[in-house]
């Protein structure tokens, strides 16, 4: 969206859940909006509220102005994340060739090599290349999909 003037530095906004990321002087990109559960993907809402009133409240709400506020594009996107707060990491118990690293309810970036550790240990125990010690069990099962009921599954 444009500004007249955008914050200097990024804004993250808990209780506001949002987050403004400056991309200039003028333009930021604005994030973080309703949280939904569903069954599976299809059943997700493709559009948000109306977005304009939803964006301006979001500024409001972080003590950022709007002025010269013009919407310049929008798209709806999904981070996923797992009911009881955990990642999941592992191979797929229904297809053993499929390994799902998923789940990190949009923080997946400040975990990102840790998780690269384990799925990397995962694919090699599965390979039977083992230069180091295997990945412990209880690791293991700590971030397994196969924790979950049908039921459960992940939350979008």
């Amino acid at each position: 969206m444009y500004l007249e003037s955008a914050p200097e530095k990024p804004v993250i906004s808990y209780h506001a859940n949002t987050y403004i990321l400056p991309l200039s002087k003028t333009i930021v990109q604005i994030g973080g909006s309703e949280r939904h559960s569903a069954p599976t993907l299809d059943s997700l809402p493709l559009n948000g509220k109306d977005s304009e009133t939803l964006l301006l409240q979001k500024l409001a709400s972080t003590g950022i102005h709007a002025d010269g506020f013009q919407l310049l594009q929008q798209f709806v996107a999904w981070d996923s994340w797992t009911s009881d707060g955990r990642p999941v990491i592992g191979f797929s118990q229904t297809q053993p060739r499929v390994m799902t690293v998923a789940g990190f309810n949009g923080v997946g970036f400040k975990l990102a090599s840790g998780v690269a550790a384990i799925a990397v240990r995962q694919l090699l125990d599965a390979l039977h290349y083992i230069s180091g010690p295997a990945i412990s069990a209880d690791l293991a099962t700590l971030f397994s999909p196969g924790r979950f009921t049908r039921k459960e599954g992940i939350c979008v």
